[in-house]
């Protein structure tokens, strides 16, 4: 299972969900807002709807990930499932980006956090590639029946 690439670059972006949810997502008036971080930040601001959907993506798409490494003898669903995964990512870092995590009373000071945008795209690219990977795996076994 782990002597496949594939297999590698699935682990990545695991790895990539894992350090999304210890790296700040957003920052507000000198306060690092966390994926995981559920409570007041501060008394000016909240948790939006959207960090709670944002956390729920993330976790769903780290057991995907996880349960794609396991689905290695079924090569063709593991590559669909792998491009499920991806849009996953995509759709996570739509959220990060360009919806506010925090509700803010008073419009001042908040960024979106470069690094989780960074690792979340990470994690398409670790995807985008374990998905080649297995492209190649299954062509080269077409190859290899042929011959037979």
């Amino acid at each position: 299972m782990i002597q496949r690439l594939q297999s590698l670059f699935l682990l990545g972006s695991c790895a990539c969900a894992l350090l999304l949810l210890l790296i700040p997502s957003a920052n507000y008036q000198q306060h690092d807002v966390f994926l995981t971080q559920m409570d007041e930040v501060s008394p000016e601001i909240q948790s939006s709807p959207a960090q709670t959907i944002a956390l729920l993506i993330n976790f769903f798409n780290l057991t995907f990930s996880f349960i794609i490494i396991l689905m290695y003898q079924k090569r063709k669903l593991q590559r669909i499932l792998t491009r499920v995964s991806a849009l996953i990512w995509i759709l996570l870092i739509g959220i990060i980006a360009f919806i506010p995590l925090v509700e803010v009373h008073n419009n001042t000071d908040y960024s979106v956090g470069f690094w989780a945008i960074a690792i979340a795209t990470i994690g398409v690219i670790c995807q985008a590639l374990a998905a080649q990977y297995i492209k190649r795996d299954i062509d080269l076994l077409k190859q290899a029946n042929r011959i037979r």
